[in-house]
C-alpha cells in the first residue's frame, strides 16, 4: 500500500482524507440511473435580406473617378509584367552571348 508522502512515483501521494470532518452525502444520488444530460436551447436569429436592383446610379464624377483608378490599376500592372518580361529577356540574352 501506497503512505502518504511516499516518493514511489517521483512526487508525493495526495491523500482522501477528510481529517475527521463528517462527509457530506447527496441524498438524490443513484448511480445506477447517471448523469442527467441538460440541453441548451439553441437561440436562432433571423437573418437579413439584401435586395440588390438594377437601378444603380453613379453620379458623373464617381464614374470618372472609377475609370481613372481603374486605368491607373492597368497602367500599374503592365508596367510591372512588361519589365518583369524585358529583364528576364535580357538576362536569357546577356546569358546566350557569354
Amino acid at each position: 500500500m501506497v503512505e502518504a508522502g511516499d516518493s514511489s512515483f517521483g512526487a508525493p501521494v495526495l491523500s482522501a482524507s477528510t481529517n475527521g470532518e463528517a462527509v457530506v452525502e447527496d441524498p438524490t444520488y443513484n448511480p445506477a440511473k447517471g448523469p442527467e444530460t441538460v440541453t441548451t436551447p439553441v437561440v436562432t436569429r433571423a437573418e437579413k435580406t439584401i435586395s440588390i436592383t438594377d437601378d444603380i446610379e453613379i453620379s458623373e464624377a464617381a464614374g470618372t473617378s472609377l475609370i481613372i483608378v481603374l486605368v491607373i490599376v492597368v497602367l500599374i500592372v503592365g508596367c510591372c509584367f512588361g519589365s518583369g518580361t524585358l529583364l528576364i529577356c535580357f538576362a536569357s540574352i546577356t546569358k546566350a552571348s557569354q
